[in-house]
Parts: C-alpha cells; sequence; structure tokens
C-alpha cells in the first residue's frame, strides 16, 4: 500500500485528484499539509497572517471531513513524515522546483500539478535527482491517458484519415477571478504555463517529436503582469506542423483536430473531460461522418500512471522523458515570444 499526502489545498485536490486516489486500489490517502508563514514567504506579521492560517486550517480541516486522512501543519512535515511513501503537489507552478525538490530528498515519489516546472533548466534538474534517488516523477497531464486520445491513435494507426497534414489545438476560458495564481506572475502565472501547456502536450502526442518552434507570439494586456494568450506553430522531423491557439480571457474553446489527406479528426472536449462524461469524437471521411463517444476518468488514469512509474523503472524513465520534452517545448516557446517569468 501506498501511503500518499497532498501538498497544498487547492481545489482540483478536493474535487478531482483525492477521489481518483481512493479510487485505486494501491494507494492510501493519508492527508494534506498546510504551509506555516514562513514557508509561504509571507512578510508581514504574525498577527496579520493569523486570518490567511485561519483559512488554510479550514480548508484542511473540509479535506479531512471529506475524505479523512490528518492534517499536517507544515509543508516540511509532511515530506518528513517516514509513514508517507509519494505526495501529489497541488501549488502554484513557481513553487514547484522547491517542493518536489525537497520530495525528492526525501525519498518521495512525486506527483506534480502542471508545468512541472516554470523552467525547463529545472526540470532537469530535478530529474537527475530523480534518478539519483529512484523515485516517480509524473506531471498531471491526464488527457493523453482518456479513452477519446486512445480512440484517436487507434483512428490514425488503422489508416482511416491517411497521412497526417496538419493538427490544430485550441484551449481558452473565460476570466477568472482577479485572485486566480494564473494572473501573478510570481506564482508561475500566465496562459502559456497554463492553458498553453495542454496545446503543447496535445501537439508532441499527435506529431511526436523533437518539434521545432517555427513562431510563438503571446498577447499582454496592460491591465495584466502575465501573458494572457498565444498562438504557436510547430514542425515536426517529417515537416508535418502543429498550429496552436490558447488564452485566460476568451469565451471556451477546448479543441483538437487531425487533418489528414483521407479524412479528418475532430474532439470539441479533448481537453477537459470529467470523470463520466461522453466526450465526442468525430470522424470525417468524405460526406460521412462517425461519431464515437468515449467514457473515462483521466484523473484515475493519471493516478493508475503514477502507481506503475512507482512501480517500474522503465515507466519512470519514460515519465521523465515525457517531463523533459514538454519543458524544453515550453522553454522554446516562451523565448521565442518573449514571455519573462518571475524575476
Amino acid at each position: 500500500m501506498i501511503r500518499i499526502g497532498i501538498v497544498g489545498t487547492a481545489s482540483i485536490a478536493q474535487r478531482r485528484m483525492i477521489p481518483a486516489i481512493l479510487k485505486h486500489p494501491a494507494f492510501q490517502y493519508a492527508g494534506a499539509s498546510i504551509a506555516t508563514q514562513q514557508e509561504t514567504g509571507f512578510s508581514g506579521t504574525a498577527k496579520e497572517f493569523a486570518p490567511l492560517w485561519a483559512k488554510k486550517q479550514e480548508k484542511a480541516a473540509e479535506l479531512s471531513a471529506c475524505f479523512g486522512g490528518r492534517t499536517w501543519e507544515s509543508y516540511r512535515a509532511l515530506l518528513q513524515d517516514p509513514a508517507v511513501d509519494a505526495v501529489y503537489v497541488a501549488l502554484p507552478p513557481a513553487l514547484h522546483k522547491r517542493w518536489i525538490r525537497e520530495a525528492i530528498l526525501q525519498g518521495k515519489h512525486v506527483l506534480a500539478e502542471k508545468p512541472f516546472t516554470t523552467r525547463a533548466q529545472d526540470a532537469q534538474e530535478l530529474i537527475a535527482l530523480a534518478r539519483e534517488h529512484q523515485v516517480a516523477l509524473v506531471e498531471n497531464y491526464g488527457f493523453p491517458l482518456h479513452h477519446q486520445m486512445r480512440h484517436i491513435q487507434e483512428w490514425i494507426q488503422a489508416g482511416a484519415i491517411g497521412d497526417i497534414r496538419l493538427v490544430r489545438a485550441t484551449f481558452g476560458f473565460p476570466h477568472r477571478d482577479a485572485t486566480d495564481f494564473r494572473y501573478q506572475k510570481a506564482l508561475g502565472g500566465g496562459a502559456l504555463l497554463d492553458c498553453g501547456g495542454y496545446t503543447l502536450k496535445a501537439a508532441t502526442e499527435m506529431l511526436g517529436g523533437p518539434l521545432e518552434v517555427l513562431s510563438a507570439e503571446a498577447l499582454f494586456l496592460p491591465e495584466h503582469e502575465v501573458d494572457m494568450a498565444g498562438t504557436v506553430t510547430l514542425r515536426s522531423p517529417t515537416g508535418r506542423c502543429a498550429q496552436l491557439a490558447y488564452g485566460m480571457d476568451h469565451a471556451y474553446r477546448c479543441e483538437l483536430e487531425v487533418w489528414g489527406n483521407q479524412g479528418l479528426i475532430t474532439a470539441p472536449r479533448i481537453f477537459t473531460a470529467p470523470d463520466g462524461f461522453e466526450a465526442p469524437v468525430y470522424l470525417t471521411q468524405g460526406q460521412h461522418t462517425e461519431e464515437y463517444k468515449a467514457s473515462d476518468d483521466q484523473f484515475l488514469r493519471i493516478v493508475e500512471k503514477f502507481a506503475d512509474c512507482i512501480a517500474s523503472p522503465e515507466a519512470r524513465e519514460r515519465s521523465w522523458a515525457e517531463i523533459r520534452t514538454q519543458s524544453l517545448l515550453t522553454e522554446q516557446v516562451r523565448v521565442m515570444a518573449q514571455i519573462k517569468g518571475k524575476d
């Protein structure tokens, strides 16, 4: 039995990941941790921090009431607990490097929210450290494991659309609350590291790699300190291209299109299909369109992948390679689009 704890109390842990962890027979949910004032970097007084601390405790108590498990009153206390074997890091991106590193040094296997890190160099360092300590690292992209993606790949492998000529991926959502970490530069916010990462991952899944970045543009708005949208064009070693678009201030879109010389595959809900949702996938050949509906739990699938990586050195190597590929591609886009991160 793998005892797993949560670093942080983000809503995705409560809504998606803890329920998925509880479904998997290899895992036992141990509880969640909250950050001390020192761990948060809060520069005010202890009195000023008190309301924030109370809110964190309230959130942790809510998780405990819903799912059981204990509360560690610091991230470090969780990571140093010998009764915990693995952790799920549910923190804003800029905090990942510090706490993933600490987890590795304590011998914990790590499932981390995407992006794994905000810089490719940080990802490389953490992978090297994980290899030294022989722990698993998994980046929480579940959509490639969803049954709709597997069915798309089966269609392609069967020759249903012939030779792939173009891949398009689009992911955008309406503006969120202003306090959301996605709009905060210091926390690793920005559209590229959030919705943009999904589109890059989709391109890699469809075209393989390594992919060359032909162009990358970012949209900045005066009222925000982070990139709010972007477009990217990629090319595979065989000359196939991917056109990507993403944004955090948009009408909602969540689409993948794979265009071949004999047919077209479209998936209008490719990235965010919840557990039990029948995600439609369409195959068009000439005047005929075939619909396939795929129901799956991508969050359970990522937990299954995490379990496999813990058990298998070969699976760990594959996951490390995936993290490396994603981080390097994201870094190339960031540099070309002139997106500046946290100073």
